[in-house]
Order: structure tokens, then sequence, then C-alpha cells
């Protein structure tokens, strides 16, 4: 909104900040653009398991297994933060720390966070060393990860949005590339 597009009526202007018809109109839009993407997104991602698409991206689409198997664990690890997050909040609080101002405190705990993510992280890597995972022989796979009818539909479906989105856009005459 505040950086947009000049033209029509000015709102507002202070600097940089331009504010008119025309960037009220892209933010508005990019907005819409945002939860169109965004909220599909996050449906989808959230009933997806994370073993199920490191399979997925393993076997079908033949990503390097270090490559895959390192980001499930990091999947896996993200749910941790949570919790870690609460145990260092009340460990600074036992020792008295971070209680006087919230705005002072994020910092040494984010850091605090940072050095035990990357602990655990290096134990992780470890430990996948140990089980095989930096071999360069085949991995062999407990589950068969396949392609099913419902994915192409589901697929199709994935394209067809954009598409169809594009298309009105052109007919109606409301299409404009990169907001010029």
């Amino acid at each position: 909104l505040l950086y947009g597009k000049e033209g029509g009526e000015t709102w507002w202007q202070w600097g940089l900040m331009h504010i008119t018809d025309r960037s009220a109109e892209l933010a508005v839009a990019t907005g819409i653009r945002i939860l169109a993407i965004g909220i599909p997104a996050i449906i989808a991602v959230l009933g997806i398991d994370a073993t199920d698409l490191a399979d997925a991206f393993s076997q079908i689409l033949r990503l390097p297994d270090r490559f895959v198997y390192g980001g499930l664990a990091g999947m896996r690890l993200f749910s941790v933060l949570h919790d870690d997050w609460a145990a260092l909040t009340a460990s600074r609080r036992s020792r008295g720390l971070g209680d006087e101002n919230k705005v002072k405190a994020f910092l040494p705990q984010t850091f605090a966070l940072l050095v035990l993510s990357i602990r655990r992280s290096t134990t992780l890597a470890t430990a996948m060393e140990a089980r095989g995972f930096g071999g360069d022989g085949p991995r062999s796979h407990a589950r068969v990860s396949t392609v099913d009818v419902l994915d192409w539909v589901y697929l199709g479906v994935c394209l067809a949005i954009p598409v169809i989105a594009l298309i009105t856009a052109v007919f109606t005459g409301s299409f404009s590339f990169l907001g010029q």
C-alpha cells in the first residue's frame, strides 16, 4: 500500500510513501493473491505426513536422500521449537531473568534457542551418519510411494485454478502483468 504504483487520486503522501487509488488497488489484489495461495497451501500442508512426503521426494522425484531426510529431520524438529521456547522461558523465569521486560529478554532467549537447535541438529546429523544416511549405496524403503489417480486429480485442480483465474483476468481486461 505504501510503496505501490502512482495513479488516480492521492490519498496520502509522505516522503517515499505515496498512497493512491492505484496503490490501494494493488494492495488489495496482492492480499487476495496471498490468501488465494496461502490458505489452500496451509490446508494442504496440514494434511501431509512428513514421512510420506520425504518418501515421495526420494522415490518419485528422485531427489538426493541426504537432502530429503535432512529436510524431514528439520520438519520433525520444527515442532519441538515451541516446547523448547516454553522450557527456556520457564528456566529464565526461575532464575529471575526476563520478567521485567519481555522485549529485552527476547534476544537472549532467541540466542539460547538457536544454540539449543544447533546442538540438537548436530547430534541428529551424527546419528543419521551413523545409520548410513550419508552412504553412497542405494537406499531401500520400508514403504513404496506411488502416484494414484487422486493425486493426478488434485494436481489438475491445483493447475486449473490459476489458469482459470488468468484467463478470466485477460478476458475481463483486468489482467495486469506484475502490477504494471
